[in-house]
């Protein structure tokens, strides 16, 4: 399951930003939602975000980081 997770939040980084390398920081399981980490590649202030996707691979949001 944790699996499908990363690669629902890969792929929706890679499509939906100009993202071309990134790299899985933190995966986490919070109340059935996972939350995986991801930066852009290579790494720079605010360069990263947390997608939140469901139990059933949804990707529920994306928060950008600062």
């Amino acid at each position: 399951m944790e699996e499908r997770a990363i690669a629902v939040a890969k792929k929706y980084v890679l499509n939906n930003f100009a993202w071309k390398k990134i790299e899985v920081t933190r995966v986490s399981l919070i109340d059935g939602i996972w939350e995986i980490d991801i930066w852009r590649l290579p790494k720079t202030p605010g360069g990263f975000g947390t997608v939140k996707v469901s139990g059933d691979g949804e990707v529920l949001g994306f928060l950008p980081g600062l």
